[in-house]
């Protein structure tokens, strides 16, 4: 699947995925038009030719975004989609990205959201966090005050589960994201989540792990969560107060973000 996609344009990007039955639903390639990829990447990033390799934006292809850090090829950003597409579309559901690298998922994650939904993503390379912010509102989004790790959430203590001493499933939305919904990201820990904004219905990280990162799992996750990790795909249940992997396969897909694990 790699390289074979890459268009001049990001319509022509879009639609060679859906030609190739990667971009299989209505609800990621309406996203993925709407998001253009080019507000993702630097100016410089562009600027490399080669006979072996497509660079940029609208190539199928990994890209080099600084900080040692990659965006996805875009064909693994339209299966993360469509793998957590009905979970990210529902009203009301909270998702996470954990390593949301460019913002460019996010962008994707709030374009697809449905009615009073929460997208928050968390990025530990601080000068990439706050790119990513700038990428976004670049995009036409309008994610909520940039937040940093142990910072308040809505004038509250930053404590797991708790916005304004009100569960944070059950506390009223804000407006501060684009669509109507809360679009928030966070300079952090991702394999510590963002237990005070969950919990959350699905969760993608942006990240190789061999398996599912233990605090991730035990304070983040909803009664019944989809979980995408780069060559792990796993859906967790509730059993008797404890969280248990209902079925944890491997993606077939070898090509997240090659080189670094992060988007």
């Amino acid at each position: 699947m790699a390289w074979r996609c890459t268009g001049r344009t990001n319509e022509e990007l879009v639609a060679n995925l859906a030609s190739a039955g990667i971009v299989q639903s209505a609800a990621v390639r309406s996203a993925m038009l709407a998001v253009d990829r080019g507000h993702f990447m630097q100016a410089d990033d562009t600027a490399h030719v080669s006979s072996t390799y497509h660079y940029g934006p609208y190539a199928d292809a990994p890209q080099l975004i600084g900080h040692g850090v990659t965006i996805s090829a875009p064909h693994v950003h339209a299966l993360a989609l469509e793998a957590l597409a009905e979970r990210i579309a529902t009203d009301g559901s909270r998702v996470l990205d954990v390593g949301s690298g460019s913002g460019i998922l996010l962008g994707y994650m709030a374009t697809m959201a449905g009615i009073g939904s929460t997208i928050v993503g968390v990025e530990v390379v601080e000068p990439l966090f706050g790119q990513s912010v700038a990428n976004l509102h670049r995009a036409g989004l309008q994610p909520g005050p940039a937040q940093h790790e142990g910072e308040a959430v809505n004038g509250a203590s930053a404590v797991h589960g708790a916005v304004n001493g009100e569960s944070a499933r059950d506390a009223p939305s804000d407006t501060a994201g684009g669509f109507g919904n809360r679009l928030i990201v966070r300079h952090g820990d991702g394999w510590e989540g963002a237990a005070e904004l969950g919990p959350f219905d699905a969760i993608h990280v942006g990240a190789y792990a061999g398996e599912p990162p233990a605090a991730l799992v035990r304070h983040n996750i909803y009664e019944y969560v989809r979980l995408l990790i780069h060559m792990i795909q796993c859906v967790y249940t509730r059993r008797r107060g404890k969280r248990r992997p209902r079925s944890c396969v491997p993606l077939k897909v070898s090509t997240f973000a090659a080189g670094t694990g992060r988007d």
